[in-house]
């Protein structure tokens, strides 16, 4: 033990600048992290959390450089410790000024938005614990495979670089109802957090550079593979099993045949777009459950052994790029169509002849928590959610005008279909919005990822039309109705995941393709 304090204080000793630079970077970002009531970050917030974990990494990297591993000049071996004393003096370092700074800025943050850091004791570490898998442990293995700063920065550049383009490359088709797909992201994180950690070991007790750059390589190109190309279908099926469904959930078809909805004929996206409605029916579950479906994949094979398959979800932005696409309606609801969407020239080929249709949906069962009525302007805690409040604010765009926004953040993560509701007592109107159905479109890094809170808003749009209702009751709301309007908040919580088949055989599409309507 004196040993690694020893050589812990020669390190502090060398690096306090980098050391400065990092808490100062922190501090930063913790102060506007704490000053924020919005879904999304500034672009200073958003670039800190791009700077940040660059800054831990070249510290990290300078850190281990003290004593290198890779070349000629291991004078370190010849002194009177052993590499499990290095090494363990390095894991002090970074958990003194990597990990426990930013446990700290994380528990500040929190107290500062009302949340008492003792209650998320987990919470706080499983941040620490999503750090060391995604930046410190990559950031030392990846340091002990280089001889100097400048190799290493520049490696680490290309990494980043490369792992955001695959990101923004494999972002699926947003769906507001519907989390983000974390398994993927967690199977990737792990691999590379796991192969960066054996490579650690084997660097400081036989220092092999060669076979770890080819483990180091073939760790970064393999865990690029899966977040890109693993199938959604494994992803939905992981999570099924990780949070199973008390009953068998299936979908197949409808004995009756619902009313279309109005406007249905008009989405199809182009004149070469064509829409087919085939009604289906969930069983399973009881009338009274919440859940959400979406569909993976489908395949459908024609009378003479043509074959479609829906597109990866990162392909289906266009409609104009595609053969065949398939989804569920309503949105978001239980289920009483599936909406095809099919090239005409594809149509034309199959739609007299029997097509068999099959696709693969996961289904997300909800449970609905106690109702919260809020007060205009005023943060209040939301049982089951955390914290929301309600505000004001002035669009930018001069087409939109006044809104009121409502804005909720938690330490756990929120569902995107909490329901939003603005009430009128007097005349029983009623407007109703989710949390994740306001998500705007950015550019540059506008994303919180070292941020201890999650945060989702929703917004009501004001009109001046006296009586005015949008379509469904949704979010556009006459001025005057905020007078003696009452909001509530209904949290949502996903209890369980499945997935379920469904088979349709025997369809002529001809027989189920819809009309636009004037």
């Amino acid at each position: 033990m004196p040993l690694i304090w020893h050589i812990f204080r020669k390190d502090v000793r060398r690096l306090w600048p980098a050391v400065l630079i990092s808490l100062v970077l922190l501090g930063e970002l913790s102060h506007l992290d704490s000053l924020r009531q919005d879904w999304l970050a500034t672009a200073a917030e958003g670039w800190l959390n791009l700077i940040l974990p660059l800054t831990w990494a070249c510290l990290i990297a300078l850190l281990v450089q003290q004593e290198p591993l890779v070349g000629d000049r291991h004078f370190w071996i010849t002194w009177p410790y052993r590499w499990r004393t290095l090494l363990a003096s390095k894991a002090l370092f970074v958990l003194a000024f990597v990990h426990l700074p930013a446990l700290v800025a994380d528990a500040a943050i929190l107290a500062f938005h009302g949340f008492p850091p003792a209650q998320y004791v987990s919470r706080l570490l499983g941040q620490q614990v999503l750090l060391a898998a995604t930046v410190t442990i990559p950031a030392l293995g990846l340091a002990t495979l280089f001889e100097n700063i400048a190799t290493f920065l520049l490696a680490a550049l290309v990494l980043a670089g490369a792992a955001v383009y695959l990101v923004q490359t494999n972002q699926p088709l947003r769906t507001p109802w519907l989390p983000a797909d974390e398994i993927r992201i967690a199977v990737a994180a792990g691999l590379l957090a796991v192969t960066a950690g054996g490579i650690v070991l084997i660097q400081y007790a036989r220092r092999r550079a060669a076979p770890s750059r080819i483990a180091g390589a073939g760790a970064v190109v393999f865990a690029g593979l899966v977040f890109g190309y693993l199938p959604p279908n494994v992803t939905a099926r992981i999570r099924s099993t990780l949070h199973p469904a008390s009953t068998h959930i299936s979908l197949g078809p409808s004995t009756e045949r619902p009313e279309v909805p109005a406007g249905m004929g008009n989405t199809g996206g182009g004149p070469e777009i064509v829409l087919a409605a085939v009604p289906v029916a969930l069983s399973g579950v009881s009338d009274t459950q919440e859940i959400r479906c979406n569909v993976l994949s489908a395949e459908m094979t024609g009378p003479n052994a043509q074959r479609y398959r829906t597109p990866p979800k990162t392909a289906r932005g266009s409609f104009q790029k595609m053969d065949f696409d398939a989804s569920l309606l309503p949105y978001g609801r239980r289920p009483s169509w599936l909406l095809l969407r099919l090239r005409r020239a594809a149509l034309n080929e199959i739609a007299n002849g029997p097509v068999t249709l099959r696709a693969l949906v996961e289904v997300s069962l909800h449970r609905a928590g106690p109702t919260t009525w809020l007060a205009t302007g005023a943060p209040q805690a939301v049982p089951g959610l955390g914290r929301c409040s309600s505000q004001m604010v002035e669009s930018a765009n001069v087409y939109q005008g006044s809104m009121l926004k409502v804005f909720c953040e938690s330490p756990y993560p929120i569902s995107p279909a909490t329901e939003v509701r603005l009430w009128q007592p007097g005349t029983g109107a009623e407007w109703k919005q989710h949390l994740g159905d306001s998500a705007p479109v950015v550019s540059g890094p506008r994303e919180s990822l070292l941020s201890p809170l999650n945060r989702l808003q929703t917004f009501f749009q004001l009109t001046s039309e006296a009586g005015y209702r949008s379509p469904g009751g949704r979010w556009m709301v006459p001025r005057e109705a905020l007078l003696n309007a009452k909001l509530a908040i209904v949290p949502d919580t996903v209890t369980a995941w499945s997935t379920a088949d469904i088979e349709l055989p025997d369809l002529h599409l001809g027989d189920y393709v819809l009309k636009a309507e004037r």
